[in-house]
């Protein structure tokens, strides 16, 4: 979940609360209001026929709203308020509910039940009147608080969301600086400063072991020829044939170390993004090309070459480097195969896929595309590598998957999605 969202999402809920907290509140501080009011009334009205028995002898009776009787009780009663329920009979003998007054009382002498009630309705509607437009007031008013919240959070935290693109777009391998903008807020800014002067320190560390890689395999080149060349002569020589088999195994290892210092400089070199020539390859038909070559390697093992092409499959890249990603796949496909395997290769304008059979079991996805993992003991690990290192270079994904017992590598243009919200 983004950080914005769960303060946003946060304040909303706290306001939320609050607005159902404060609206319940209101609505019975209102309503302990309209009681008390009520209560004055009835205390008032009690006065009044207080004093019209007291002039006249006279009782009112107004069912429901007032009702005197003389007492059976000699005892005053003090006033006593409470909620009850009577039947309207003009309303189907529907209940209604009355706030009521009852007090006994001496009045010259005779004791006298009064009774006398309110429509709670009455009040009701009063409240709700008062009530809804104050609900809506507050409602309106926390709308807009959160809106103003929303919209400052994004303006403060807009310059860190461009800093935060910055860093996910920034490469070692390029060579500009990385520029984060100052955003007038001191843990921000201060945030910014660790990032840049670590980023800093890793790029002069980067550039460091790139260059010690790129003249450790230049100046390796040599000797290693010069070796393979001696080691040669040396095989077309006459020697026992124990001395044979030790400078064989010598000559073989110098072989692997060569294949892995080209593999090295040729990764130096992706990286340093040397090849600049492009051209607008048919990726498909160099694949076609590849396969017809590579039947020699197949045939021995018995493996099965079939074709699937749909449309061909363009792009603008390298043609040294499409030959490389062309090759390591194919090699890849064949090397790790079984037996009267199959290797399958199809072809549409979005993809490229390329699939062999193998071991039943699938590969660590994660791992497969790193340097030095290694498949089987013949094999340094940085085929895969290379791919990779390839398709980032040229906007191409390059993904892995294992069904039907096969192992599938498939070419996809890597589509950038760009967020525009700040």
């Amino acid at each position: 979940m983004r950080l914005l969202t769960k303060i946003n999402r946060n304040y909303l809920v706290l306001l939320s609360v609050m607005l159902i907290i404060i609206s319940f509140a209101g609505y019975y501080i209102i309503k302990l209001r309209f009681q008390y009011e009520a209560k004055e009334k009835l205390l008032q009205t009690a006065g009044l026929i207080h004093k019209q028995i007291k002039q006249t002898g006279a009782t009112i009776n107004l069912s429901p709203v007032i009702e005197v009787r003389e007492s059976s009780k000699d005892k005053i009663q003090e006033p006593v308020f409470k909620e009850i329920f009577i039947q309207n009979k003009a309303e189907d003998n529907e209940e209604e509910p009355y706030f009521e007054l009852w007090e006994t009382v001496n009045i010259s002498g005779k004791y006298y039940d009064i009774k006398i009630r309110q429509s709670i309705l009455e009040y009701e509607d009063m409240i709700r009147a008062i009530a809804y437009p104050l609900l809506a007031m507050l409602l309106s008013a926390f709308i807009f608080s959160f809106l103003i919240n929303y919209r400052f959070n994004q303006t403060v935290w807009k310059d860190f969301k461009r800093n935060l693109r910055a860093l996910e777009n920034y490469s070692f391998t390029h060579r500009g600086e990385l520029s984060l903008k100052n955003t007038n807020i001191q843990e921000f800014d201060h945030l910014n400063e660790i990032i840049s002067g670590l980023m800093g320190k890793l790029s002069r560390e980067y550039r460091l072991l790139k260059q010690f890689t790129e003249n450790a395999s230049h100046e390796l080149q040599t000797p290693l020829a010069i070796i393979s060349l001696n080691l040669e002569e040396l095989l077309q020589g006459q020697m026992p044939e124990e001395q044979l088999s030790r400078v064989y195994s010598v000559f073989r290892s110098v072989k692997k170390l060569d294949k892995l210092n080209r593999s090295l400089l040729l990764l130096t070199k992706i990286e340093n993004e040397q090849f600049i020539n492009e051209e607008l390859l048919n990726l498909t038909t160099l694949f076609k090309e590849k396969l017809d070559e590579y039947k020699v390697l197949a045939e021995p093992k018995g493996i099965k070459v079939f074709q699937n092409i749909n449309a061909d499959f363009r792009l603008s890249m390298n043609p040294e480097l499409a030959a490389v990603l062309i090759n390591n796949l194919l090699l890849n496909a064949i090397r790790h195969n079984i037996e009267k395997g199959e290797v399958k290769f199809f072809s549409t304008a979005d993809e490229l896929s390329i699939c062999n059979t193998g071991t039943n079991k699938a590969l660590d996805e994660k791992a497969i595309f790193k340097r030095f993992v290694k498949q089987n003991s013949g094999s340094f690990g940085l085929g895969l590598a290379i791919v990779k290192e390839i398709c980032n270079l040229y906007a191409l994904k390059i993904k892995y998957s294992f069904k039907e017992n096969q192992h599938c590598f498939v070419l996809k243009l890597f589509k950038v999605k760009v967020d525009f919200r700040e």
